[in-house]
């Protein structure tokens, strides 16, 4: 009776109106509030039978579902089994039942961060703006999330891995962004793997394993693989700097087949007012177009500069004097008529399309023939029946040299004299009745004083010099002859 008397004294205080339960105080203003004075740490303690089984459990229900609960979880070290396929070994779990919905972990001020540490160090931190940093406190406001590294030993490298049920982490496998020192990688380190870049659900950027880019081409071929299927230009550089260049190509390799350029245009066009250009090299910014393309070419160079400039210039530095070391060479493979290996055109009052300039006593515009060509290696246009200049040569002289020269000097011998005329035995002039010879006497010892003139003898077919006077050709008597070719 005492007994029953003395728990309705002692604790009838603690159910007071509202029921609340307190440990610790007197005031409690919760159903169980629990406060200790010393260092306010409330410990739920359960002893199991044995280690494997041993665990401390809190359980927070709502409501009459038994799976809508919130759960705090310690196993001991050493108990068996899983949870939610980890080893319940010394494992710590906070969830929530199957029933339970959604988890929430925050800060509910908004201001005040959400801190994840392991050891004694602060591993992550959500601002109160939502900012995320990882290995730093002070997340930058340029970027949601911040991963920040301060490893000494390996340069400030830092980098997420990326890793599916193809690859492992081993040996660095997989895809990395990483950042080392002062550089950024995107680094897929599969054998087999590919880097790509997509805008608009269509790949624009791939890269194989081998090296080779391709822009908008899957598969590409080459070190940089372009497919350009538009209008647009495929490649565009504006080089605003000095003292640099647009695009320059050094080919450096050991091997005998090196192009620094090659460029390959698949189109033909014929009809007029349509063109295909190999090349079309524009210098200068000034508004006269020197040429208007209305056909194909294989390189066309502009110069826009009223001020004065090249076209195309080409220097070789090589010593060889056969064509293949010519600075620049055009070739034309067309056996149709009016078509040309190099167009020079000119505009101007002064100047010229085309510019041979030398030293040192090399040609400065060589034409060179094949054994089989008949037709001419230089050859001057003018309009027809006018007075326009076809070829001048301007404080220059006339040099021809060869074996078969066009300017000659013939000399009378007692084998190929006929008495009163000389035959011409040059090579160049057989079975040429067309021809036009110049002849002069050259005095050199030997005086002809006789009138001379030229004819072809069609039999033999041979050009012969004759004396007016039928007189005896005197042996040694020397001519100069210049032929002109019809």
């Amino acid at each position: 009776m005492y007994s029953k008397l003395f728990f309705i004294a002692v604790f009838a205080p603690l159910f007071a109106a509202a029921q609340n339960v307190g440990i610790g105080t007197s005031t409690p203003n919760a159903r169980l509030h629990v406060v200790d004075s010393s260092n306010q740490i409330l410990r739920l303690w359960l002893h199991a039978p044995t280690l494997a089984t041993s665990e401390t459990r809190l359980e927070l229900t709502s409501g009459t579902n038994p799976f809508n609960f919130l759960q705090l979880i310690k196993y001991a070290p050493g108990a068996v089994g899983t949870f939610a396929g980890m080893p319940k070994d010394n494992l710590s779990v906070l969830s929530t039942g199957g029933n339970g919905g959604a988890l929430v972990v925050g800060a509910g001020d908004g201001v005040s961060p959400l801190l994840f540490a392991t050891g004694t160090g602060e591993r992550m931190r959500i601002t109160g703006g939502g900012k995320v940093g990882i290995g730093t406190s002070t997340p930058s406001i340029q970027n949601n999330l911040h991963l920040h590294s301060n490893e000494p030993l390996s340069g400030g490298d830092v980098s997420i891995g990326i890793t599916n049920g193809f690859t492992t982490d081993a040996n660095g496998r997989g895809a990395r962004l990483r950042m080392n020192a002062y550089d950024l990688g995107i680094i897929n380190n599969e054998p087999t793997g590919k880097l790509s870049l997509s805008t608009n659900f269509n790949q624009r950027l791939m890269i194989l394993p081998n090296g080779n880019i391709g822009i908008n081409n899957l598969n590409p071929a080459y070190l940089l693989d372009i497919d350009a299927n538009s209008s647009s230009r495929a490649v565009n550089i504006n080089q605003t700097g000095s003292s640099s260049s647009g695009l320059e190509i050094n080919a450096t390799g050991g091997g005998t087949s090196n192009r620094g350029i090659f460029i390959n245009n698949n189109v033909n066009h014929s009809e007029p007012g349509n063109y295909t250009i190999g090349v079309h090299a524009v210098s200068g910014s000034g508004s006269a177009i020197s040429l208007s393309p209305t056909t194909t070419y294989g390189l066309i160079g502009e110069c826009r500069n009223p001020a004065g400039g090249y076209g195309v210039l080409g220097i070789s530095n090589s010593p060889s004097s056969q064509i293949r070391e010519a600075a620049v060479v055009g070739i034309n493979f067309s056996s149709a008529a009016f078509t040309y290996g190099v167009i020079g055109t000119s505009s101007g009052t002064s100047g010229a399309g085309t510019v041979g300039y030398t030293e040192n006593g090399a040609a400065g515009l060589l034409g060179y023939a094949s054994p089989a060509s008949t037709g001419p290696t230089i050859k001057s246009v003018s309009d027809a029946g006018s007075s326009k200049i076809g070829l001048e040569l301007e404080n220059g002289a006339i040099k021809v040299s060869g074996t078969n020269r066009t300017v000659f000097r013939h000399i009378a011998t007692a084998a190929n004299i006929n008495t009163n005329e000389t035959i011409i035995p040059n090579t160049t002039l057989a079975n040429s009745a067309t021809d036009l010879l110049i002849v002069t006497p050259f005095w050199d010892g030997v005086y002809l004083n006789a009138a001379i003139g030229v004819y072809f003898e069609a039999t033999s077919g041979t050009w012969r010099i004759f004396r007016q006077d039928f007189g005896i050709i005197p042996v040694n008597a020397k001519f100069n002859v210049m032929v002109i070719k019809q």
